[in-house]
């Protein structure tokens, strides 16, 4: 009884590491493929970028843009459509990573290189 305990014990921990790791991978990959994709304009979305927005601004482009920082980037930044001193800092942090002017605005450069246009 002892013995098939640790065995299923040995094994769920197996799977559980071998689905945090593929979660993990998969959340990378993504980011990375969007990244390429953003590098490449041939490998790039194929319709209009979303309004030119900076602090201030409000509505479903501050959310697109909030989104693409917090959950492809990785920024600590809350999708509720307001841009804030938080989404300000990301933009510009966004922007000084990927060799683009450091404005704070989202034109069509920083959203084609958000891989949205």
């Amino acid at each position: 009884m002892n013995n098939k305990l640790v065995r299923t014990l040995t094994i769920g921990a197996f799977v559980l590491c071998a689905l945090l790791f593929a979660a993990i991978t998969s959340t990378h990959t993504f980011a990375a493929t969007r990244n390429v994709a953003a590098a490449s304009p041939l490998m790039a979305a194929n319709h209009a970028c979303p309004q030119t927005v900076r602090e201030g601004s409000t509505g479903e482009a501050v959310v697109t843009l909030q989104v693409e920082l917090s959950w492809i980037f990785g920024y600590n930044v809350r999708a509720d459509g307001r841009f804030d001193t938080r989404t300000d800092a990301a933009v510009r942090d966004f922007q000084s990573k990927h060799a683009l002017p450091v404005t704070g605005i989202v034109d069509p450069i920083t959203w084609h290189a958000l891989g949205e246009c």
